[in-house]
This record gives C-alpha cells, sequence and structure tokens, in this order.
C-alpha cells in the first residue's frame, strides 16, 4: 500500500518526495520506493511535490542616474516585462524579470529627452543652441543672443529667433565733393559695407578720395586734392600755387628792357597775359641802342649803358695832394657816388673823374655817371662785347676809376688788361669809361 493511497504490485516501484511543497528557488528531495512481498521500501511520503513561487505585484520602478521610471503591472513569477519611462523629460525603457515576488532589473536604456526648438527641429539633451531677440534689428544695432541649452527636454533661456539679420540700406548713385580746394566725383551704387575710390572729375583739381557705403550713406575714409599743374608756353609744367616770369618775346631792343610779368598757376590754368609765352629775353651786350649808346650789361636788377668810347683821363679829385674823405664809398651805386661828389666844395674838389660823366649830355642823356667798384667790373667783364677800352699792356696805364671811395687819399681802380682792383692816391690821372641805368 502507498502512503497516500492506493497500491502497487509486487516489483514495481514509485517516487516518492519528501514534502508536498518546497519554497520558490529550492529542489524537491525524492526517492524511488519498490514493493517487495508486500513491503514498500524507503521512507517518503508524498506523491507530488510543487516548488511554490509568488507572483509580482504591480509596482512603479526606477532605473538609471538620469531618472527613468515607468509602471509595472501584476506579474507571474518567471515572466518578463518591457515598460517605456513614463517620468517628465526622460526617455528609455527598461526590463524586469518578476522573480518569486520580486521585481529583478535585467536591461533598460534611459537618456535626457530632446528638446523641441522654436523655429522647428530639436536638438538632443545635453546639447545647445545660438537664440537671437529679434529677426531682425537696424543697421548698426547689433544682434542679442543667448545660448539656449537643452536638459531633460527643457530648453533653456527665451529668445525664439534662428537667426538675426542686421538691416543696412544700399548707397544710390551720389557725386561726392572733398578738399578745401574742391575736388569731387561721381561714386556709384554699393552694397553696405563696401568702400569706393574715385579719381577726382573737376576741372583744374587732381587728387583722389575713398567714401564708405553705411546704412545708405556714404561716409568719407580719405582723400587728396590740390590744383592740377599748368602747361607752360615754352614747354614743361608748373604745381599749382608756383609762378614763373614770362616774356612777349625772346629779345627786344634796349629802351624796352626785356619786359616781363610772373604768371601764377592756379588750378591748372597759368594766369596773366598770354602774350607774354617766352620763358626769356635778353639783350645782347654791345648791342647799339636806337639813341647810339650801348647795352652794357644788367647787374643788381639794373641794366647799364655805356658810351662807345673813354671820356679820358682823369684824376679822382682835383689833382692834388689835399686828403678829404668824401663818403662816396658805395660799392655798388655809382648814380649815388657821383652825385654827392659832384655837390662837394671842400679843399680837395672839383671831383673831375666825377664830373666828367656828371655834367656829360650824350645821345639825348644826361644821367651819365661814374661806375661804382662793382659796375665798372662788369664792364670789365663784358669789355670785349663792349669794346674800345684802353690796353697799352701795362696794367697801370690801363686802369679805370671807380666812384668807390678807399680812404681819404685813395679810392678804387680796375686794372682792365687783368681784372684786379686796386686802391690809388685821388689825385692820380686814370681813364673813365661813364654809365647810366
Amino acid at each position: 500500500e502507498l502512503p497516500w493511497g492506493g497500491t502497487i504490485e509486487h516489483g514495481e516501484s514509485v517516487e516518492a518526495f519528501s514534502s508536498s511543497t518546497v519554497d520558490c528557488g529550492e529542489e524537491c528531495a525524492s526517492e524511488t520506493r519498490h514493493c517487495s512481498y508486500g513491503e514498500l521500501d524507503g521512507q517518503y511520503t508524498n506523491e507530488t511535490c510543487t516548488e511554490v513561487c509568488h507572483d509580482c505585484d504591480a509596482e512603479t520602478l526606477s532605473w538609471s542616474a538620469h531618472g527613468c521610471q515607468a509602471w509595472f503591472p501584476p506579474t507571474t513569477h518567471g515572466e518578463s516585462v518591457t515598460r517605456s519611462n513614463e517620468e517628465t523629460g526622460r526617455t528609455g525603457e527598461a526590463t524586469y524579470q518578476c522573480d518569486d515576488g520580486d521585481w529583478v532589473y535585467q536591461s533598460s536604456t534611459c537618456s535626457g529627452a530632446s528638446c523641441d526648438l522654436p523655429w522647428g527641429g530639436s536638438i538632443d539633451h545635453g546639447q545647445s543652441v545660438t537664440a537671437y531677440q529679434s529677426s531682425s534689428v537696424a543697421c548698426g544695432e547689433g544682434c542679442v543672443s543667448e545660448l539656449r541649452s537643452c536638459s531633460y527636454g527643457n530648453l533653456t533661456g527665451s529668445y525664439t529667433n534662428q537667426s538675426c539679420t542686421e538691416i543696412c540700406q544700399s548707397c544710390s548713385t551720389e557725386t561726392l565733393s572733398w578738399g578745401a580746394d574742391g575736388c569731387e566725383a561721381t561714386f556709384g551704387a554699393a552694397a553696405h559695407g563696401e568702400v569706393h575710390t574715385e579719381q577726382n572729375t573737376t576741372s583744374g583739381r587732381i587728387g583722389e578720395a575713398t567714401y564708405s557705403c553705411h546704412d545708405g550713406s556714404w561716409n568719407f575714409n580719405s582723400g587728396t586734392c590740390g590744383g592740377a599743374p599748368c602747361d607752360l608756353p615754352w614747354g614743361g609744367t608748373i604745381d599749382h600755387g608756383e609762378s614763373v616770369t614770362a616774356y612777349p618775346s625772346e629779345s627786344t631792343d634796349c629802351e624796352e628792357f626785356c619786359p616781363s610779368e610772373v604768371r601764377e598757376c592756379s588750378f591748372g590754368q597759368l594766369l596773366g597775359d598770354p602774350d607774354y609765352d617766352h620763358q626769356s629775353c635778353s639783350v645782347e651786350v654791345g648791342t647799339t641802342c636806337p639813341d647810339g649808346s650801348l647795352y652794357a650789361g644788367y647787374l643788381n636788377g639794373n641794366h647799364y649803358y655805356t658810351l662807345e668810347n673813354d671820356q679820358g683821363e682823369y684824376t679822382w679829385n682835383r689833382g692834388v695832394m689835399t686828403w678829404i674823405e668824401t663818403y662816396a664809398n658805395s660799392h655798388t651805386d655809382g648814380q649815388a657816388n657821383t652825385s654827392l661828389l659832384a655837390g662837394l666844395t671842400d679843399a680837395a674838389s672839383p671831383y673831375y673823374a666825377a664830373l666828367a660823366c656828371h655834367d656829360l649830355d650824350e645821345h639825348g642823356h644826361s644821367d651819365w655817371f661814374l661806375p661804382a667798384r662793382e659796375e665798372l667790373y662788369m664792364l670789365w667783364e663784358n669789355r670785349d662785347a663792349i669794346g674800345n677800352f684802353n690796353d697799352r699792356g701795362d696794367p697801370y696805364f690801363d686802369a679805370y676809376w671807380s666812384s668807390t671811395e678807399s680812404d681819404a687819399a685813395a679810392a678804387h681802380t680796375l686794372y682792365f688788361d687783368i681784372g684786379q682792383d686796386v686802391v690809388q692816391t685821388k689825385n692820380a690821372p686814370f681813364f673813365v669809361r661813364c654809365i647810366r641805368r
């Protein structure tokens, strides 16, 4: 007979268990019992053994450091359940298995949720995007922006525009002026920020300017401007503001003295009489003028004339050894020296050499005078062109008086054969050649 009822025949066997139930996860202990001549060996008394496992109750479970969680329903022992995250700002899922009433973690994913962008699209958790306060601003104001970050589905910040445009106007074609001298040029249409350089187009000016277009207005950057140079009638140019002496002809007769005028360059125009179109004008030394006198040369701003012959030999004073200082000591103005000497009435007067010229009335002129020291030297330099100077081969006998006094006893002479200035006593006779201007 079997412990749980019923029988088996002699020689048969049956499996028996130590207990009818065991805890979940434990194994049932069993043995095989044999029937021999009415005796059943062994000792286990239970026909069956059942592992007793509990089911899992519904529960909200959490996973991951990001804080995902979900509700898991009642589940039978041994079954696995996968649920999606239900926590705001997270995304993911987890799989749990029911084990004897306990939920056992198996696998999962969990991360911050992406964020929707105000202008469309999205960014992932942890990413950032630049947003702008407004979609456009006036020229020069500058766009205001902020960095918006995605954190668990929440986009920080408040600006809602993906881009921002600075609205700047283009510049239209315009004629612009620069510089005190009045340069100008036409600048063609340009976009904001463009830089244009143009050459001056105003007559009589030269230069260039650089302007930049800023929100519809032309702004001056840099420029040069000045008066244009002037072409000279005889070739070449002079700059604006410069002057040149011009003559009506290249040569003239003695009486006109080569008239001239100063012609100034002003903004590309050469001012003055256009008939004055020669660079130079000259009278050849030694030329016989219409009145019969000879052109002697040009010195210290004066034109000089002389006679075709000497006046003769004269002493500087009246030929006496009476030494009186006259103060006729100009080295450049023989006319002043001569006038002074002609008016003296001292013990050494009359002053014959000076009077020989002062009292002369020749070729319709009465303004002749004894040359001063520098004027006499001019005659020596031009002696070949003038002609008829004494040249006897002896310096002493070829000397000419000047009207320039050296001291009370002497005055300056010039040896015409060698061009040497020598001081001689006033009572010595030497040659006189008169001049006028």
